[in-house]
């Protein structure tokens, strides 16, 4: 008589084919273990919250759920983000946001808020790259309020380069 096989002999190999298909197809972790759209906006809720609040650590946490949930969506990313940023984690923020704009490069916010993390770690030609990004995708009238702080912080790198002698980068 043989004997039974265990558990991870016979369903976690069928498991593993499952997801992995379901996440080759586009599909996001939470629709594949039953967690919908209610759910993951009430965590992007809590997220927000959390970090209205302060709270970092559980609006960080918050937010790398969801991004597990859902892997590209960009809000999510961005969320983490703006957390890493106001924790000082200037790398790791510089990461999601990229990470964002790779899912629409369009959205001008990503790029802006990568620009300021930039120059706070000191690397001032990839922050106005962020910027001139930024300001060539905030077209929209909804977008003005965001271009003219991206255009204030662009004017900045000039006022500097002419205070310091250097001479400002110019598009063609």
């Amino acid at each position: 008589m043989s004997e039974p096989q265990s558990l991870q002999e016979t369903a976690l190999p069928d498991l593993a084919d499952s997801l992995r298909d379901h996440l080759m197809s586009g599909g996001a972790l939470g629709d594949w273990v039953g967690v919908g759209p209610v759910e993951r906006a009430a965590a992007d809720a809590l997220a927000r919250y959390f970090y209205q609040q302060d709270q970092f650590d559980l609006a960080a946490q918050m937010f790398l759920w969801l991004i597990a949930m859902e892997p590209f969506e960009r809000t999510h990313l961005q969320g983490l983000g703006s957390v890493r940023m106001m924790q000082q984690r200037y790398p790791e923020a510089v990461d999601q946001f990229a990470a964002a704009l790779a899912l629409d490069i369009e959205d001008p916010y990503p790029s802006f808020l990568m620009a300021q993390c930039l120059l706070k770690m000191g690397l001032r030609d990839p922050a106005r790259d962020a910027l001139s990004m930024c300001l060539a995708y905030s077209t929209r009238p909804e977008q003005a309020e965001l271009r003219a702080r991206a255009q204030a912080l662009a004017d900045l790198f000039g006022s500097a380069s002419e205070s310091t002698g250097e001479r400002a980068r110019q598009d063609p």
